[in-house]
């Protein structure tokens, strides 16, 4: 399971900020519900639905307790520990990714409006090459290609940063409780 944060330590939707350190368990929430109460995770499927500018950094993560998940990806449970950063998404890498899920739909690339950030294009554009396969099986095979992508490229990232520096990153990130 992954989670997409700010380098701050927030979410990115509701922008609160992570309540507990690398292997703490968030306190527990009763019947977790997508789009509700719950700490928020989501497989490898809804890495690339989910990314957003001002929350750059994807971490692994672990859930436990009821849980509640939906067609794209997305899970709910009533606690998370985080497991270890992954790594930071850039904007090259998004101009990178939207050029990838385009050649890897084979099909023209879609259209976009003027003063769209760079992380809605390549949402926009992982919604849009899902949605050129012709079967809810194949649909979720590409979701799952785009996440493995995503991973892909924050790998290669983080084994290229000196180890200072992504040292550094880390300890920048891990929020007291």
């Amino acid at each position: 399971m992954y989670k997409w944060l700010t380098e701050g330590g927030r979410t990115p939707v509701r922008r609160v900020l992570w309540p507990v350190t690398i292997g703490d368990w968030t306190p527990p929430v009763s019947d977790p519900r997508i789009g509700g109460a719950g700490w928020h995770l989501m497989d490898s499927s809804g890495i690339a639905h989910n990314v957003w500018d001002d929350a750059p950094c994807l971490w692994e993560a672990v859930g436990r307790g009821r849980h509640a998940q939906d067609l794209f990806g997305d899970h709910v449970y009533e606690s998370v520990s985080l497991i270890r950063p992954i790594g930071r998404i850039t904007p090259d890498m998004l101009d990178a990714l939207r050029y990838d899920f385009v050649h890897h739909a084979r099909a023209a690339t879609p259209s976009y409006v003027d003063g769209e950030s760079l992380a809605d294009r390549l949402w926009r554009t992982a919604v849009w090459s899902v949605f050129q396969r012709p079967t809810r099986g194949e649909r979720d095979a590409e979701r799952r290609w785009q996440g493995e992508r995503i991973l892909e490229l924050l790998r290669r990232e983080c084994r290229i940063t000196t180890r200072g520096t992504w040292s550094g990153w880390t300890a920048g990130i891990v929020w007291p409780t």
